[in-house]
């Protein structure tokens, strides 16, 4: 089934036209959080830029399966 990826704030709203394909409701929520996390891990001081955007998860049908905040750390940090 085919997912998509929506970035979204107040005002503004970049529509993921492609998609990605994704075996069930599970596994996509699996990978937004993935991209989110690898994002957050390439850039971890740059969680302000993101603050009031999220990343809006809809399945086929245009249903919102889930929201990720993006000015949120997803994971916490691990100092060595």
């Amino acid at each position: 089934m085919k997912y998509y990826f929506d970035l979204a704030n107040h005002t503004e709203r970049i529509i993921d036209v492609d998609g990605v394909e994704a075996d069930s409701v599970t596994d996509a929520r699996l990978q937004a959080a993935m991209a989110v996390a690898e994002i957050q891990r390439e850039e971890p001081d740059g969680l302000d830029q993101w603050a009031g955007w999220r990343l809006e998860v809809l399945d086929a049908a245009g249903l919102l399966v889930l929201v990720i905040d993006l000015g949120r750390r997803l994971l916490p940090s691990i100092n060595a």
